[in-house]
């Protein structure tokens, strides 16, 4: 949020938003597009912004135009590079489901893990058709950054690799070879 703000500073949150959503930040980012008010409001609170004033546009409400502050601008360069400097594995959801999967059936083990692979197919398919049709511009004013498609490919890789890794997995199930379930 830092991030896109310092980027398109002066900036009101449906800028915000509508650039995010441009970026297919979901896809890639911890972003949940209904929060994106509230994170705004919550990073005043603490510090890291401050209101730079209001925009009207005709017949439209007032908007509150953001931008950092010295201590935003300092948390933003931090979080940077804490993440740069210590690269965490990926959380993967479905590792929850595989901690457990051992508590079904083997038949509906081997159903859910075939179905969670073709997921896995179809949308890392999806993120690499976004990709190619990402338009990266030469202006780097305009909101198209570089990156997005970069990321939407590191995503459908990941996706893939998961898919790859299911799919073993479900046929590990078919072919008897994982542990039977233990019930206490």
């Amino acid at each position: 949020m830092l991030g896109c703000v310092r980027t398109f500073q002066p900036v009101h949150g449906y800028e915000v938003r509508r650039e995010l959503i441009s970026w297919n930040a979901d896809q890639w980012a911890n972003i949940n597009y209904g929060s994106i008010y509230h994170a705004l409001n919550q990073l005043t609170k603490e510090g890291f912004l401050e209101v730079a004033g209001t925009e009207q546009a005709a017949g439209k409400p007032a908007r509150t135009v953001y931008q950092l502050t010295r201590v935003g601008e300092e948390e933003f360069f931090r979080l940077l590079r804490e993440a740069a400097w210590t690269p965490a594995p990926p959380v993967v959801p479905f590792a929850v489901v595989i901690t457990f999967i051992d508590e079904l059936e083997p038949d509906e083990a081997v159903r859910i893990l075939k179905h969670s692979a073709q997921w896995c197919r179809s949308t890392a398919e999806n993120l690499h058709a976004s990709a190619a049709a990402y338009e990266v511009s030469d202006v780097p004013s305009d909101g198209k950054p570089w990156m997005v498609p970069e990321l939407l490919e590191l995503n459908a890789g990941q996706l893939a690799a998961l898919a790859d890794w299911t799919e073993r997995l479900s046929a590990r199930y078919e072919r008897g070879e994982v542990p039977a379930r233990r019930r206490t």
